[in-house]
């Protein structure tokens, strides 16, 4: 700035002042618009946060859901198919039960040959009414021959 003064004088000073206050006005714009641009990426980076935070929150509602969801049809299915296979295994229990039964009412009247050859036609059947058939049967015939007979028309 000296020099500037030396050469133009007492003006030269006038225009040094001038040069500086522009420079010094570039320079607080140029800041000004910095800070400006870093604010607004700070802003967006909140915002681009915020929005995964909420995408994160959305998708774990979206899992605690789908897993309740999932945990109750898995209960109600197991529960229906327990129910299921409990009244299917009863169902066989049962069968299996009156089947013993019908063996031992055939044995207290009838030899071991008539029970040997009574036992696969029991085995056969899974109806219930038919089993309750040839215990009828058991009950009505007079003969291992005519038991056999009637239980194979069951």
């Amino acid at each position: 700035a000296e020099g500037l003064v030396l050469q133009v004088g007492e003006p030269g000073t006038e225009r040094v002042q001038e040069i500086w206050k522009e420079e010094t006005d570039d320079m607080s714009m140029m800041l000004e618009w910095a800070r400006q641009r870093g604010e607004e990426r700070d802003r967006r980076e909140r915002e681009r946060e915020r929005q995964w935070r909420e995408r994160e929150r959305q998708l774990q509602e979206r899992l605690k859901r789908g897993l309740e969801q999932g945990l109750e049809r898995g209960l109600e299915q197991g529960l229906e198919r327990g129910l299921e296979q409990g009244l299917e295994q009863g169902r066989r229990e049962g069968i299996e039960r009156a089947r013993t039964l019908v063996r031992r009412l055939a044995a207290r009247r009838f030899d071991a040959r008539t029970v040997a050859r009574l036992v696969p036609v029991l085995d056969a059947l899974s109806d219930p009414d038919r089993i309750e058939a040839v215990a009828g049967a058991v009950v009505e015939a007079r003969t291992g021959d005519e038991l056999l007979a009637q239980a194979s028309e069951v």
